[in-house]
């Protein structure tokens, strides 16, 4: 995961997710090669709390800042690309954890006729919890 993310070294990043993937994946990261890390949730709730040592924001105060947004979310994956997909066009690059191919191109067709890239791959990183592809939309 480090060596996809090396691009982004330098730059101000976000996390879409606070569960125990996201710990996870902090815990994993090389943290201090960001400018900045924020958490990403739809509950307003949790808005200006810190958890894992960052501050959970809302994406419509960073989506200027940020140049990737990773979506550390199993369950609520698609509907979250679903959520956030429009930033994509405003060059903020969003990748997908998990990917369950069948149901993305299914649910996504629109997706893939308008044009996006995707890219599909397989990682070490992460094996228990990463399914067999990992899509970068």
């Amino acid at each position: 995961m480090n060596k996809s993310l090396e691009k982004y070294y330098g730059c101000e990043i976000a996390i879409y997710g606070i569960g125990q993937h996201t710990k996870y994946l902090i815990d994993e990261m090389l943290i201090d090669k960001f400018k900045n890390i924020y958490l990403l949730d739809n509950r307003i709730a949790n808005l200006g709390k810190i958890k894992y040592g960052f501050k959970i924001c809302d994406i419509n105060d960073i989506k200027e800042k940020i140049k990737l947004i990773i979506i550390s979310s199993q369950t609520y994956e698609i509907e979250i690309f679903n959520r956030i997909n429009h930033l994509k066009r405003e060059n903020t690059k969003i990748i997908c954890m998990y990917l369950n191919i069948d149901k993305i191109i299914k649910e996504k067709k629109e997706c893939l006729t308008k044009g996006f890239s995707i890219n599909i791959g397989g990682g070490n990183w992460h094996k228990k919890r990463l399914e067999k592809y990992r899509l970068v939309c």
